[in-house]
């Protein structure tokens, strides 16, 4: 199942301690209920917007894909890593472990926007399906209300009587303290496998991550060099090994390029001496 939903790598997994495989396994599925429940929240939005089995499945199926997709890459991008990444040293305390494990970067605030917003989507529709009789109880209240201010009216043409009202059932039960804390208990369970996936990422004892980091960059190299070489004997048919590829590269890391070779402190002065360091380039 792990590596059907989030493209694990058994063989890698294997060789990890057994408290990581149990993480992993504890993670994926949560990630599983986590998505059957996602589905079962859009499905029944779709039902307070549109009563009966089209709304259901519509709503099931096109609101259930995109938040599944959603979060499914915002999973998969805590299994992997940078092909090129910089060693934390190990850090003490509670706190400074936490804070490790959440990082400040782009990648992550984006993954938490993304995640927050698909929670925020399915938490009030979700938290509503326990309150489906009075949710059905207000969309009725409220369709006899229009009814009776459009009785005998000039508006009496445009009344509907399968009109829903999905976002006033959800603004009436938000009067309910039962229904707000329901709502947070749906972010929470949304977040969940994200949180674990997260831990088991940064812990500095976890070791699947990096594994394939490392698998990952010498699949890198391997392919760079290869084209390097095939490069290489092209460049000496025609050239006749007038040519070196490898001495014109001027990183130390290929393909990474992360540290020069033959680096050097330079220092520039005015337009001229500028001018006269591109030209020894």
């Amino acid at each position: 199942m792990l590596q059907t939903l989030l493209g694990f790598d058994s063989d890698i997994l294997a060789k990890t301690s057994l408290k990581e495989q149990a993480g992993y396994r504890l993670a994926g599925w949560l990630f599983a209920l986590v998505s059957f429940t996602m589905v079962l929240a859009d499905a029944w939005f779709g039902h307070l917007f549109y009563a009966g089995w089209a709304g259901i499945l519509l709503s099931g199926l096109f609101l259930g894909y995109i938040h599944f997709a959603v979060y499914r890459l915002a999973m998969i991008t805590l299994t992997t890593r940078p092909l090129k990444e910089k060693e934390i040293a190990p850090v003490s305390g509670t706190f400074a472990r936490v804070k490790s494990w959440i990082k400040p970067d782009a990648a992550s605030l984006f993954r938490l926007l993304f995640v927050g917003l698909i929670a925020l989507a399915v938490s009030f529709p979700g938290a509503s399906l326990v309150y489906y009789r009075q949710a059905e109880q207000i969309q009725t209240a409220q369709r006899e209300l229009l009814r009776s201010e459009m009785d005998g009216g000039i508006g009496q043409k445009l009344y509907n009587p399968e009109a829903r009202f999905p976002f006033l059932v959800f603004k009436t039960l938000w009067q309910s303290p039962g229904y707000r804390l329901l709502t947070l208990c749906w972010v929470v369970w949304i977040f969940t496998p994200l949180f674990i996936l997260s831990r088991l990422r940064h812990g500095l004892d976890m070791q699947y991550s990096r594994q394939v980091a490392l698998l990952h960059r010498e699949m890198a190299e391997r392919d760079f060099y290869s084209n390097l070489l095939e490069a290489q004997q092209e460049m000496d048919d025609r050239f006749q090994g007038k040519v070196i590829l490898k001495d014109l590269i001027r990183y130390n890391d290929p393909p990474f390029n992360t540290e020069f070779r033959n680096r050097k402190n330079r220092q520039f002065g005015d337009h001229r001496d500028f001018a006269a360091h591109l030209n020894s380039l």
